[in-house]
């Protein structure tokens, strides 16, 4: 089993992210949305990391970060439901993503702001691409406008929670097989 810091940026992303990757990329506004609420969420939980004295104690520290997350995730979720046009089994997707460890991530490792700022990023580009291909894929459309003639859905079962888990095992496995190959490939350049 690897450690964290051993997988790929890919793997790493795909971990950290895992609930709204999975529930809330059914069409590209929900992905879009996810995107900004994972981000939010972890920025000013970051902020708020910093701005908590080491004195107050972990037990503390961590129940406020953690309360702070998820009502944040909630509250963007109630917010962005508005704006966006969001599938309801998309929308309690949302409302967890303040659970994730995406959010936590900077609060509690060393990581510097350029580190944790890469991690957004990747997991934005991660969230809209599961986005549109669930969309374009699942549903036939994107962002509402027919693709592919009207009715002709290429991969329907991308629109569900199944398909959703299907892509994402996909993608987590050829992420691994390439880190995999590219690492036995320099072990044999060594010898």
């Amino acid at each position: 089993m690897k450690r964290f810091e051993e997988l790929t940026s890919l793997e790493q992303v795909l971990l950290l992210g895992f609930i709204p990757i999975l529930g809330a990329t059914s069409s590209l506004g929900a992905a879009l949305a996810a995107a900004v609420i994972g981000v939010l969420s972890a920025v000013l939980v970051w902020l708020a990391a910093r701005l908590i004295p080491a004195s107050v104690g972990n037990t503390t520290r961590w129940g406020t970060l953690v309360a702070l997350g998820i009502g944040l995730s909630y509250g963007l979720s109630l917010s962005a439901a508005y704006l966006v046009p969001l599938p309801a089994a998309a929308l309690v997707y949302l409302y967890l993503a303040g659970a994730t460890p995406l959010v936590y991530f900077g609060a509690g490792s060393a990581c510097t702001v350029r580190q944790c700022s890469l991690l957004l990023l990747r997991y934005v580009a991660v969230v809209l691409a599961f986005g549109v291909v669930r969309e374009a894929l699942g549903n036939g459309t994107l962002l509402g406008v027919d693709l592919w003639q009207p009715g002709v859905i290429p991969a329907g079962i991308l629109a569900s929670g199944t398909g959703a888990l299907l892509l994402f095992a996909g993608v987590a496995f050829v992420s691994h097989m390439r880190a995999d190959l590219k690492a036995s490939r320099a072990r044999e350049n060594q010898a």
